[in-house]
This record gives C-alpha cells, structure tokens and sequence, in this order.
C-alpha cells in the first residue's frame, strides 16, 4: 500500500473580493488511513486563510454525499474542588423568648386584697356555688383570725387551720368543686405576701385574714342590695353546725390538745 507523507498543495482558491489566486498549503498525511478527507477553509477579513478539518471521512470509492460536521472544541480540562469548609462549632440560630402574659399588679392595700376577693367569690358565684357555702366560708376566716388575735392559734398554723375550716364547710355543703378555683386564687394571694415577706407576725396573718373575710362578706351584701329575697335563702342551721365543727377543730390544733 502507498504510504502518503507530506505533500504540498498549489491549489487555485477562488475567494470572493480576493485579488489574488494562488495560495499555498501543506497538509501532513503520515500514517493517514486511506479515505476521502474534508477541509473547511476561511478566509478572515484581516487576509488570513484557516484550514480545519472536517470530522467526516468516507470510505474510497463511496459516492454518499458528505455531510459537514464542524469538529467541536474540546471541553476544559477536569479541576477537582475542595470540599466547602464546615465551621465545626456553628452557631445557633437564637431561640425566640416568648412574651410572657400580662400579670396583675400586685396587691399593696386592705382595699386592694378585698376587692380581689370579691371577684373571686362572684365567680365562684357564677359557678354555681351557693351564698349558704359564700357565708360559711366567711364564718372560717373569721373564727381563725379570731384565734390567732385572741393567742389560741400561732401564725405557724394558720393556713392549716384554714384549709381544715374551708375542707368542713365545702364537704357538708357538697360544692368543693366549685370552689376549688377561689381556694386557688387566695392561695397565690396569700403566697404574694409571704414572697414579699409583709406575712410574718401574727397581726399580719389575721390582719390578712379579715381583708379576705371583707371581701367575702362585701360580696354577699352587694347581691343583697340587688336581691332582697337572698337572706331567706342562706341556710344558717347549717352555717351554725359549721363554725361548731371549726371552733372543735381548732380547739384540737391548740397547743396542749384543746385544754
């Protein structure tokens, strides 16, 4: 087979708007397969003349028209990329702070604690509880102010008294439940003054004491004034038959067992 080397073209380009006919070309065919090569030539406007290529080859002797596929740039080379730099300690996005609910003033005045009472023996009220139970919780406070007024009773045991007074008359009355939120309030009440450390003497906790009896009792009038009919309604047998059974109660709390 006739090897090919290097041959040199003088070949007669017709160019439109050149003057000029002949131009020279070298094309390096060494170990070149044998085949029907295409060439693509431009001519720049500055006189330059490119020769490339073309990728399409066909066979000898083949009469299948050509078709021109320019050769395509070769892509970039491959560069790897460092992995993106993780911070080991991130940092947290910060946590929202919740606006906590609006809260009551605290309580500074006799007038304040009273008024404060009455809001929570009209709901109690409103509840279902009963004005025999509103009148009877009164009597309570009264009696345990009382004792700890009169030495029967030291300050160390007034909210255990109270709490023995309040659980006799919801448990004969039947209407512990309904009251469970009034003994929850005067709670917090009473603790505010105990945080706020003006709950320490024996005047201070009767003092305390007759406020929260007021309010009851201003409660219990001002449905009155509304609702003259109230009083036949209160049941004070049973009132009475209670602040028995408290006085027998605090009687055994005193020290010495009631002596």
């Amino acid at each position: 087979m006739r090897k090919l080397r290097t041959i040199l073209l003088a070949a007669l380009l017709i160019l439109p708007g050149v003057s000029f006919g002949q131009v020279a070309a070298v094309l390096d065919l060494t170990n070149t397969k044998a085949g029907t090569y295409y060439y693509s030539v431009t001519y720049g406007s500055d006189g330059s003349i490119t020769i490339k290529p073309i990728q399409k080859v066909l066979p000898v002797g083949s009469d299948t028209p050509p078709v021109f596929t320019p050769i395509q740039p070769t892509p970039a080379p491959f560069v790897p990329q460092p992995p993106p730099v993780v911070n080991p300690n991130p940092v947290p996005p910060p946590v929202p702070i919740p606006t906590p609910a609006p809260q009551p003033p605290p309580i500074q005045t006799a007038d304040q604690v009273e008024q404060r009472i009455q809001q929570f023996t009209q709901a109690a009220l409103d509840g279902g509880g009963t004005v025999t139970s509103a009148v009877a919780m009164q009597r309570a406070y009264n009696i345990v102010a009382g004792a700890l007024e009169t030495n029967q009773l030291t300050p160390d045991k007034t909210f255990e008294a109270l709490k023995a007074a309040c659980d006799i008359v919801l448990m004969q009355t039947g209407e512990t439940a309904k009251w469970t939120t009034w003994r929850t309030n005067v709670s917090t009440l009473i603790a505010d003054f105990q945080a706020r450390g003006v709950l320490n003497t024996k005047e201070e906790h009767a003092a305390l004491l007759r406020h929260i009896e007021n309010g009851i009792k201003n409660t219990v009038n001002t449905l009155g004034v509304a609702d003259p009919g109230l009083q036949d309604r209160i049941n004070y047998d049973t009132i009475l038959k209670l602040q028995k059974s408290i006085l027998d109660k605090l009687k055994a709390m005193k020290p010495g067992g009631g002596e």
